[in-house]
């Protein structure tokens, strides 16, 4: 499969607090959603610009792919934060909802890796209703935990001390109603299978959908294990759409059935 990142719009958004983001969007169709791509702790877009072509032409879907404050373009002069990150979304958000409004997409996706999985998680569990479908891949349970993964035996006691109790995406869960696929490595040695699996179970979506990729490791490799994602992701969906829309055609029966019976003398 060729892949080509040739055509993309160079996007600047303001943030708030008067900081520059920078981020690229891959159009497919005006009838399209729109994927927000979070990226993961290291790099910038220009890393990740196979990938996003990737998911472009897998799940075909627009793309926005970004780097927060302090990554790639994004005002790099400044240290990204936990609260900046958050900001950050926001902006974003709010730009793709307006491409929505004004017919460029037909709604909105989201898609984090690692750390921007749970920039993803802070966001949808106050505003689930913006989004159409969450899409974690290799997403932390809580900073702290993947702390307690990499450091060695001997440091493990100065954790709690020395790394912020912040992305505790465990306490996220249960206020994520969005419709949300969990994309697990099971070589990863960043973030447990098991954490990703402790997080599947603890979410409160109505649909949600377990991708464990054997031998998968913390970046998964998209080329290899592409096809494999995307009809998992591609049937779900279609499936979702299927239930929901006979939950519907239930409700409307039972409904008209209700407004036809004879009120009671």
């Amino acid at each position: 499969m060729q892949i080509s990142v040739a055509h993309f719009v160079d996007v600047r958004l303001q943030t708030p607090d008067s900081l520059e983001l920078h981020g690229w969007f891959l159009p497919y169709s005006n009838d399209s959603p729109v994927l927000v791509y979070c990226h993961g702790n290291a790099g910038n877009i220009e890393y990740r610009a196979y990938k996003s072509a990737i998911l472009r032409r897998g799940l075909k879907c627009n793309v926005f792919c970004f780097d927060y404050r302090g990554f790639g373009h994004s005002s790099p002069e400044v240290n990204p934060t936990h609260s900046g990150l958050i900001v950050d979304l926001e902006v974003v958000m709010n730009y793709l909802q307006k491409l929505v409004v004004d017919g460029k997409a037909s709604k909105i996706w989201m898609l984090g890796h690692s750390i921007g999985g749970a920039v993803c998680c802070d966001f949808v569990a106050k505003h689930s209703e913006a989004v159409d479908l969450l899409i974690l891949e290799n997403t932390i349970y809580s900073l702290q935990s993947t702390a307690l993964q990499i450091v060695p035996r001997y440091l493990k006691l100065f954790v709690p001390l020395c790394v912020p109790p912040v992305w505790r995406n465990n306490l996220r869960m249960k206020d994520i109603t969005t419709d949300t696929i969990f994309i697990s490595g099971q070589s990863d040695t960043l973030v447990s299978p098991e954490d990703s699996k402790k997080l599947y179970e603890l979410c409160a979506a109505r649909h949600k959908l377990f991708i464990s990729l054997k031998d998968g490791e913390h970046n998964t490799d998209w080329a290899k294990y592409g096809f494999e994602i995307f009809e998992a992701i591609t049937k779900f969906i279609a499936d979702r759409d299927k239930i929901e829309l006979n939950r519907e055609m239930n409700k409307e029966i039972k409904k008209s059935s209700s407004s036809n019976s004879p009120a009671l003398s």
